[in-house]
C-alpha cells in the first residue's frame, strides 16, 4: 500500500461541527449553494464536492469537524457571505474507490483501515470522501472515493 499526496488547491468551504445521524442534513444543501456561489462569483468549478471529516470515528454519538468543500479554478480576492474562500492543505493518503449506496461506506473504510495497518502506516484523525459521479435514482452506482490521511 501506497501513500499519495493530493496537492493543495483553492476551495469554497462550508464548516460544521456535527454527527453521523446529522449528516443528512447537509446533503443536497450545501452542495447545490456551493454552485450557485461558484457562479455568483465567477469562479470555475474544478473538481466534485468533497466532505472532510476530523475527528470521527465512526460512532453514531461522537461530534466532529465536517467541511465540506468545493475545488474552485483560482486563489480569490473577493468575498463571500456564504462559505469560507480558503486554500486547501496538501493531503497525504491512502485511497481507495468504493461503489455503491452509503451504507456500505463503513465497510470501505474498514478495509482499508485495515491494510494501512498492515502496512505499519498511522492515521492522522482526517478522512475525506470525494463524489465524483453522485446519483440520487440509483444508489448502486454511485462512487465514493475515500481517502484516509496517514502520517508521511
Amino acid at each position: 500500500m501506497q501513500p499519495t499526496q493530493i496537492p493543495s488547491q483553492p476551495v469554497l468551504q462550508f464548516s460544521t461541527r456535527t454527527t453521523l445521524p446529522q449528516l443528512s442534513e447537509y446533503v443536497l444543501t450545501v452542495f447545490h449553494r456551493m454552485h450557485e456561489e461558484a457562479a455568483r462569483l465567477g469562479l470555475g468549478v474544478v473538481g466534485p464536492v468533497q466532505w472532510i471529516y476530523t475527528g470521527a470515528d465512526g460512532k453514531p454519538e461522537t461530534e466532529f469537524q465536517l467541511d465540506i468543500v468545493l475545488p474552485v479554478d483560482r486563489d480569490f480576492d473577493q468575498g463571500s457571505n456564504v462559505f469560507t474562500l480558503t486554500k486547501l492543505s496538501a493531503f497525504h493518503c491512502v485511497t481507495t474507490r468504493y461503489v455503491g449506496g452509503w451504507d456500505g461506506i463503513p465497510g470501505a473504510y474498514e478495509a482499508l483501515i485495515a491494510d494501512l495497518t498492515a502496512a505499519g502506516l498511522t492515521m492522522t484523525g482526517v478522512s475525506r470522501e470525494i463524489y465524483p459521479t453522485p446519483t440520487e435514482t440509483d444508489p448502486a452506482k454511485h462512487i465514493t472515493e475515500i481517502q484516509i490521511g496517514v502520517n508521511p
